[in-house]
């Protein structure tokens, strides 16, 4: 029977058993039981391997003493067995090798969620049929061991555990990860980071037993609760990683702010941090007071920032709107937010300049601060290296020439006051036409400016768009006509890319392209790939082109 045979079968017999109520709990009562399975295959490969190798599970409770045996305990001496023996036991597991804190830190907060030991026997003997040793077998539940992560977006809030792969191998990439280098995942969740960048320096950069050495001892990790924690660890273990214990069973933002040090440096920083919810009070009181809130996001963010060494980089996914406001005054936000952003990444790092890569709205905003803010140093080098803009709202979204039809029409121009009333005030400026874009992008000096026009001296710019965008309609508003901006589409360089305003953002395509315009020297051949659209694609690859407005 193939893998995935194996593993449907084990499903089907779950769901026969009374006990086990939705995919969340079937999840969790699979992972504990694959991860003895998988720690039990691995001990006996390095127990043929290294002479003084020692289980970190007591021989009683080890897989092959209780479970391997098709014939062995079943029925109500296996419930018993599971229940008063294996679980106290392996929760209350002492000593300071790190594989035994592992075992304790996954059975600390797991539970036996199976009420039949006759279904439970018969869901041990499918698993005895999977050889983890094996690695083809391993290979293939590696791939299933992934659909069940996926599982969890069908499994109530479990799903907030897990982060679509295709952004985190891109995340991934986009950071370059180096055996040797300290990576740390503070929210780790099931580990879907963690593996990306593994599997990106296994391909990229291990050569030799020294480089995946470094590699695995420079992996940290965190995660506060049980499930995501037991199924990171274990899919640790099938990624080979024979020690992860780094992935710890905790709250990052438990610790107080100020008690991260020097010592708690890192070079990389990758991850998804919860957002949307709130911390149990008295967390925000670790940090301090301009940092205090109960936005999870907000306190990942302050403290991902204090944990960076010097040079270091991060890739993080946020809420729209955590950094620069997203619904607020587009000027307010670039004034008050990305400026003083900048400057301290500058102060930070020591460099003299940054680059800036920002999609839609994030292509506009920064644009605002560079021509009226303090974008600068004294002896007048701007603070801004390179300037992308993905998707470009550039000359705002026409709606297909219909923005100024609407604004004429006194319900729509009533509802559009109201949202700006109400705290959105970028939902007018991103209009094409707006006064703000007008000013933005006028040819004419400006009251404040710090240049007059588009483009600031001394900075490269390009304008990447996608012919099958649908918010900017026509997606040539995203350019700017101007001799010192390259504009240029996705499918000028990958005709088959169907990648729409969204997905452009994880297109490996945009992705390539971008890389090769900040780093010349070191430009490649872009991949070519047919990424999909999120919404519905608005084609334009036909269309006759337009006229640019005059702003």
């Amino acid at each position: 029977m193939s893998v995935r045979n194996t593993v449907k079968s084990i499903q089907d017999i779950m769901r026969q058993d009374s006990g086990v109520d939705g995919d969340a709990q079937r999840i969790s009562q699979l992972c504990w039981m694959f991860f003895l399975k998988i720690i039990d295959d691995q001990d006996l490969e390095l127990e043929a391997m290294q002479k003084d190798y020692r289980s970190p599970i007591p021989k009683r409770f080890q897989w092959r003493t209780w479970a391997s045996d098709p014939e062995g305990i079943t029925g109500e001496p296996l419930m018993e067995f599971v229940n008063d023996e294996l679980f106290p036991s392996l929760k209350e597991l002492t000593g300071k090798d790190g594989r035994r804190r592992v075992v304790r830190d996954v059975f600390e907060d797991a539970y036996n969620y199976m009420k039949s030991g006759q279904l439970m026997r018969q869901v041990i003997n499918k698993i005895n049929g999977i050889d983890f040793n094996n690695l083809t077998e391993r290979q293939h539940f590696g791939d299933i061991y992934e659909q069940i992560l996926n599982d969890l977006q069908s499994a109530g809030n479990a799903g907030e555990y897990y982060t679509p792969r295709a952004v985190t191998a891109f995340m991934a990439d986009r950071i370059d990860p180096h055996p040797g280098e300290i990576l740390f995942d503070p929210a780790c969740g099931t580990g879907g980071f963690l593996t990306c960048a593994i599997r990106h320096m296994r391909e990229r950069y291990v050569k030799k037993p020294a480089d995946e050495q470094k590699m695995q001892q420079g992996l940290r990790a965190c995660e506060k609760k049980q499930l995501p924690h037991m199924l990171c660890v274990t899919n640790m273990l099938l990624h080979n990683i024979e020690d992860p214990s780094f992935v710890r069973h905790d709250n990052t933002l438990a610790r107080p702010y100020i008690n991260y040090g020097q010592a708690d440096r890192v070079d990389i920083v990758l991850t998804n941090p919860p957002f949307g919810g709130r911390e149990e009070d008295g967390i925000e009181s670790n940090f301090p007071k301009h940092f205090q809130t109960r936005e999870t996001a907000d306190l990942f963010l302050a403290l991902i920032v204090r944990l960076l060494k010097a040079g270091g980089r991060a890739a993080v996914v946020l809420p729209d709107g955590s950094l620069f406001g997203g619904l607020n005054d587009i000027r307010r936000s670039s004034m008050e937010e990305f400026g003083p952003f900048v400057d301290d990444v500058l102060a930070r790092t020591g460099a003299r300049q940054v680059d800036v890569v920002g999609h839609s709205e994030g292509s506009i905003m920064p644009r605002w601060w560079m021509r009226f803010g303090p974008s600068v140093h004294s002896d007048g080098t701007p603070k801004v290296a390179t300037f992308v803009g993905v998707g470009p709202a550039t000359h705002g979204a026409d709606l297909g020439g219909n923005a100024a039809t609407l604004r004429s029409i006194p319900f729509f121009a009533g509802v559009i006051d109201t949202m700006v009333q109400n705290g959105c005030g970028a939902c007018e400026q991103v209009l094409s036409g707006s006064s703000f874009l007008k000013q933005l992008n006028s040819s004419e000096p400006q009251p404040g400016e710090r240049f007059t026009g588009p483009t600031q001296p001394g900075v490269r710019y390009m304008m990447l768009a996608t012919q099958l965008d649908n918010f900017l309609v026509p997606y040539q508003y995203g350019f700017i006509d101007h001799p010192a901006v390259t504009n240029t589409t996705v499918q000028d360089v990958c005709a088959i890319d169907e990648a729409d305003h969204l997905s452009i953002v994880f297109d490996p395509v945009a992705y390539d392209v971008i890389d090769n315009f900040l780093d010349p020297a070191t430009a490649t051949t872009p991949r070519c790939v047919a990424t999909q659209p999120v919404f519905a694609p608005i084609d334009q690859r036909d269309w006759p082109p337009p006229t640019l407005p005059a702003d």
